[in-house]
């Protein structure tokens, strides 16, 4: 029993199963605007997600701005960092602020929901029991 909703747990938070009632779908990759009038698809790999996630605790725990920064200059700081960071890992990629601030809110909710899940199944009775 537990390993079904286990395995559920993980398709579901890997997007490879959607809820019907859940519009939003984590697992697609956002479409930025060509010159030529035509649209690119920017996949998120697994180091910028790390890179992301790194460059905005770097940010807020930084001790000489601490929590005394306005929100586009935060966010100014993490998209540089967050460049920097990759540019360590030789990862090439020039984000914005905005894509930035929308993969950090899906990668959020996702989180979110697999929380909520994990929870439930460990609160569950014992498998075999």
């Amino acid at each position: 029993m537990v390993l079904n909703r286990l395995t559920y747990l993980n398709l579901k938070t890997r997007g490879l199963l959607i809820d019907k009632k859940v519009k939003a779908d984590v697992a697609r990759p956002r479409q930025l605007p060509m010159q030529g009038g035509g649209s690119q698809l920017l996949k998120w790999t697994g180091i910028q997600n790390k890179n992301l996630t790194n460059a905005w605790v770097h940010v807020s725990e930084d001790r000489i701005k601490n929590n005394n920064q306005q929100l586009n200059i935060f966010w100014e700081s993490v998209l540089d960092t967050f460049h920097e960071f990759c540019q360590e890992d030789g990862e090439r990629v020039e984000r914005t602020v905005s894509s930035l601030k929308n993969h950090l809110s899906d990668m959020n909710r996702a989180c979110k929901v697999y929380e909520t899940c994990l929870k439930s199944v460990m609160q569950g009775p014992i498998s075999g029991m």
